[in-house]
């Protein structure tokens, strides 16, 4: 009996003793974060004025304004019936099961199909439009050709928008409905037409249910892993770095830490892959991916160092998940959309949303003593 209290107290005093390493460490990068914090609003001050701050906070909405209704044009202008949309269903062979439609964008002249500086192809079978041109002669398989100058597309700041690749891929699912494939010529990358849902299954009610969730699930799973990787890589910097300044004060050796913390630290390096390649299945471009990813460790750092005020605890980041929670509703709801206008539309808004807690409470709470060193954050 006496045996087994004693085993219990051990591990009652080991399992506080580890609570309380964890209190400390925490306290301890919150005094780093909180340095960090202070560094920043000082220069931030002196480099801007209040009137400077101001005019970057409404710059952001002005541009999250514009963008949003960049993107509702966008969709009037090229989701809609369109001259190439219509060129494109001229061109379609209703009695050939394999047949390839050339589209020639850019050329000088509207009836040389042989030129142009983007080429597509379409065609109804996946195999028709993987092969090259040669082979399609060989095989015989009929071609019609369409093309367009630029002009033709639309105005230029409408065509830089939406690039040229979604304007083309839209007009083939106008022309052409979910069947089949589009590829540049160039890159050889495509869009498979058969993954775009049409109207009536994008507003159905359990499709509207799996984009909810599959939304809710991407946000929430990839903006905890970066806050555990963000904290726990930090945690692990700091104690590595107190560690190593003990090793050299006292004139040890300090190898073994050194290959001790490149060891411990490699372990994030899966995670952050990890976490790349979970948002590839999600989303079809990778580059949206890692500029989605991209996105949520620059808000998870923000928060971390910056968001420190009552009114921006309790707020902002709600606004922030808000914000992406748009964003991935309408890159799944929209497989051709105007993805990179939405991401800088968001982008704006987010931005829009920090400079105005800072401006309006961080700075102030910093400057009147609300947040200081003994507490660092409002809420504590």
């Amino acid at each position: 009996m006496a045996a087994g209290g004693k085993g219990r107290n051990t591990s009652l005093a080991a399992a506080e003793a580890v609570r309380f390493h964890r209190a400390h460490q925490d306290a301890w990068l919150e005094s780093v974060f909180f340095r960090v914090h202070t560094r920043c609003a000082v220069s931030v001050s002196r480099a801007f004025g209040a009137r400077s701050r101001r005019v970057f906070e409404v710059a952001c909405a002005l541009v999250a304004a514009g963008g949003l209704g960049m993107l509702v044009g966008l969709h009037q202008r090229y989701t809609g019936s369109t001259e190439l949309s219509r060129a494109l269903r001229a061109a379609k062979i209703d009695e050939a099961r394999a047949y390839a439609v050339r589209v020639a964008v850019g050329g000088d002249d509207e009836d040389a199909c042989g030129g142009g500086d983007y080429v597509y192809w379409y065609s109804p079978e996946r195999g028709i439009v993987e092969l090259s041109e040669a082979a399609m002669r060989d095989l015989a398989v009929p071609v019609r050709c369409v093309a367009m100058t630029r002009r033709q597309l639309g105005p230029w700041p409408w065509r830089v928008a939406a690039g040229t690749d979604a304007i083309v891929a839209n007009a083939a699912l106008r022309a052409f409905g979910c069947v089949g494939r589009v590829r540049l010529d160039r890159s050889r990358d495509g869009y498979d037409l058969s993954r775009c849902d049409d109207k009536a299954r994008r507003f159905n009610a359990v499709f509207k249910i799996a984009v909810a969730i599959k939304t809710i699930f991407l946000v929430f799973a990839t903006s905890t892993l970066a806050s555990y990787t963000l904290r726990e890589t930090q945690a692990r910097m700091l104690r590595f770095a107190y560690l190593i300044k003990e090793r050299v004060s006292n004139r040890q050796s300090y190898v073994k830490l050194v290959t001790l913390h490149l060891l411990d630290s490699v372990v994030f390096a899966p995670i952050t892959l990890g976490m790349l390649s979970f948002l590839y299945e999600f989303f079809a471009d990778q580059l949206l991916a890692l500029l989605i990813l991209t996105l949520i460790w620059g808000c998870e750092l923000f928060g971390a160092v910056s968001l420190r005020s009552l009114e921006a605890l309790h707020s902002l980041p709600h606004l922030i998940v808000l914000y992406l929670a748009a964003l991935h509703i309408y890159v799944f709801l929209f497989p051709l959309g105007f993805f990179y206008v939405a991401f800088g539309t968001t982008l704006a808004a987010i931005g829009h949303v920090m400079f105005y807690f800072w401006n309006h409470f961080e700075l102030p709470a910093l400057l009147s003593g609300l947040v200081s060193v003994s507490r660092p954050r409002a809420a504590y």
